[in-house]
């Protein structure tokens, strides 16, 4: 019987260079982490921020009090549903994450949206693990912005007071709302794209269902923002998708699945602009779970979309056997290729021969040719 999955969010930060600056033909970095070696989830291996969802912290309705005035409080106690119809439309839509995990939803109870939940969950890892604060004044216009912010003259003139409270958040997650009441600030939820979800296989022992988001800072967060948590982090590095591609060809970094895919079907976007543009349009199609099916006694890992993915059962899969490269060059091929012998090549890599269209719940890009890129 497979094990559990546990809840958990991640972050994709894309910061833009200084106006005209280029990095390998990219105008923006990535933020990424190395897990310490004493972490029982991926050692070693470099990820995005991110973390377990915490239902108590992440759902907690304390979070109204932080997002609306005692008017709107008063409406949203009066008439539930209002939270997702009205205050919150510019995050919920009928494809939206909160509609694909719940068929039916109660609306005479009082339920902070799931959408709002693993947004506030993403937020609030990346703090623990980096130090970064993504919040916003109560006053601003949120609900039409496709950029995320740091209030970076803000937290300098407040930065031990936020030091202060990211070494106590660290002992105690709850006081991550408590954090938001007695600044005065608010979660930049509302900077946070959908981008996909991954779930672990079924063969792992821990395993996660990971709903991963986008966002995007105007500039390049000074070194002074960080503090980063060394019980879980040795470094956090900035990389273009090109050079994080070129570092895990090399082995000088080492990525698990979910990352190395994700800078695949980034690196098409060279442009920081035009990548901000598409992710805030993408996730108005909703989002398709992606669970690798692992074959060929753990060596092929088949993705939604592959001609063998539906013709394979998630339990026993492990012991199938199929064609790395079917002769047949018209068959559709979406892999991670699990490296068990050459030493000399990194753990995984990925297979994907065919485009997807931005509607598509599934997406995504072609891997194998030299495709034009979305400058």
């Amino acid at each position: 019987m497979p094990n559990q999955l546990k809840k958990s969010a991640t972050l994709i930060i894309s910061s833009a260079l200084e106006k005209n600056v280029y990095s390998n033909n990219y105008n923006y970095k990535i933020i990424l982490l190395k897990r310490n070696s004493k972490m029982r989830s991926s050692p070693n291996f470099h990820v995005y921020p991110g973390g377990k969802y915490d239902k108590t912290i992440d759902e907690s309705l304390d979070w109204l009090d932080i997002f609306f005035n005692t008017k709107q409080l008063s409406e949203i106690r009066s008439n539930p549903i209002l939270l997702r119809k009205r205050f919150f439309n510019g995050l919920i839509n009928q494809n939206s994450l909160g509609n694909l995990m719940i068929s039916k939803h109660d609306d005479e109870k009082l339920l902070l949206p799931l959408e709002i939940s693993y947004r506030l969950c993403a937020i609030r890892e990346t703090f623990e693990e980096t130090g970064l604060l993504l919040a916003t004044n109560k006053s601003s216009d949120n609900f039409k912005e496709t950029k995320s912010k740091i209030l970076t003259n803000y937290c300098k003139d407040n930065l031990n007071d936020i030091k202060s409270w990211h070494r106590l958040i660290k002992k105690d997650s709850s006081e991550f709302i408590n954090m938001f009441l007695k600044l005065n600030l608010m979660p930049d939820i509302f900077g946070l794209h959908e981008w996909s979800n991954w779930i672990t296989p079924i063969h792992e022992k821990i395993r996660f269902d990971t709903y991963f988001f986008t966002c995007f800072l105007p500039s390049v967060p000074s070194q002074e923002l960080f503090d980063i948590n060394k019980d879980e982090v040795d470094t956090l590095e900035l990389y273009t998708p090109s050079e994080a591609l070129e570092k895990h060809k090399h082995k000088e970094i080492k990525f698990i699945p979910p990352q190395l895919y994700e800078f695949n079907r980034i690196q098409r976007f060279r442009d920081f602009d035009k990548f901000s543009e598409y992710s805030f349009t993408r996730q108005n199609y909703g989002l398709h779970p992606w669970l690798p099916k692992f074959v060929n006694n753990g060596k092929i890992g088949l993705l939604p979309g592959d001609y063998m993915y539906e013709t394979i059962k998630e339990e026993g899969c492990n012991s199938t056997s199929i064609e790395l490269h079917p002769l047949n060059s018209n068959l559709k091929l979406n892999r991670i290729i699990r490296n068990f012998e050459d030493k000399s090549k990194p753990m995984y890599d990925v297979i994907c021969n065919y485009d997807f269209d931005v509607r598509s719940k599934i997406m995504y890009t072609n891997f194998m040719n030299e495709e034009t890129p979305c400058n």
